[in-house]
């Protein structure tokens, strides 16, 4: 497969990216299944900020039942964070957009730590967010990747599904698409608050189904999972990002995107949609930080054209 301007042997690619599991369904089969030794169809791995995109699913469907508008404020949604200036202009359209402006650094390599690592590590994360209120931006001017965003769109569905997310995603997508396997998503303390803007455990079989069913429109044999109109708004790139990669709606628009986009996690993390090619791939690594993502995109895109089945 293309890897970095030549060629690579599909295993050593693998190998030399840290990866765990390597999933790639065509036209809704499984046609590619790799594990590393000690990790399995069963194992449940961490999605990271995979699970950002996940969320979009269930704001999407908040949407569609009423719930929820785009253009709603923050804190008409969340009034305990109101702070009478700009911050108080933030919609759920920016914060799907990563243009809040909010300002929790994504930077792992402060000490001490803050922003988001602080976020990770806190046990009160309604608090953490009260006490992080300022911006760098103003709201809606531009879009920078933001972890918080995200944490406040599972803040906002909780309150306005009267659900906790884990809840909702048992309920409106796990049970409905049919997950192989039970998932679990990490809590900021003992029955607390789910970290919505990473850490939701599961297979990479069930990883792969949430992206079969954003190509499939949100659709599972004939019942309609996620509004139509939804996986139309996240697979059309709605801001820029650094390096020209677009965003919508917590997905992926990667640089020389002809219709692709995915789900992206720090160490590795993809569930890769190619409408065009009806290729799913999921890739689940350690890869640390380097993270040679436009390179794995390409190197996905490369696998799309070129499978045979």
């Amino acid at each position: 497969m293309a890897w970095k301007g030549g060629r690579k042997d599909t295993r050593q690619f693998l190998t030399d990216t840290d990866t765990n599991a390597f999933l790639v369904l065509r036209d809704g089969r499984l046609i590619h299944e790799w594990y590393r030794d000690g990790v399995g169809a069963q194992t449940r791995q961490a999605s990271w900020s995979t699970a950002k995109s996940v969320v979009s699913l269930l704001v999407g469907q908040s949407i569609a039942e009423g719930h929820l508008r785009e253009d709603d404020l923050l804190v008409d949604l969340l009034p305990e964070l109101k702070k009478g200036d700009a911050y108080d202009r933030i919609t759920v359209r920016h914060l799907l957009d990563m243009s809040s402006g909010i300002d929790v650094s994504e930077d792992y390599s402060r000490i001490p730590l803050s922003g988001t690592p602080r976020m990770y590590l806190t046990t009160d994360l309604p608090n953490f967010i009260k006490d992080n209120r300022t911006l760098r931006f103003t709201p809606g001017s531009k879009s920078d990747y933001r972890s918080v965003d995200t944490q406040l769109l599972g803040q906002i569905l909780h309150r306005v599904e009267g659900k906790s997310v884990a809840a909702l995603l048992q309920e409106r997508i796990w049970q409905p698409m049919g997950a192989e396997a039970d998932a679990t998503w990490n809590l900021d303390s003992e029955g607390g608050t789910e970290k919505s803007f990473c850490c939701l455990n599961a297979t990479a079989r069930d990883f792969a189904k949430i992206g079969q069913l954003v190509l499939d429109n949100g659709r599972v044999g004939d019942r309609q999972i996620v509004p139509q109109a939804w996986v139309d708004r996240l697979s059309t790139p709605a801001a820029t990002m650094a390096d020209g990669w677009g965003y919508s709606a917590q997905w992926w628009h990667p640089s020389g995107a002809t219709g692709d986009f995915s789900a992206i996690g720090i160490y590795g993390q993809y569930i890769y949609v190619n409408p065009a090619k009806r290729t799913v791939i999921v890739k689940l690594s350690d890869h640390g930080t380097a993270q040679d993502e436009q390179e794995t995109i390409d190197a996905m895109r490369d696998l799309s054209q070129n499978l045979h089945h």
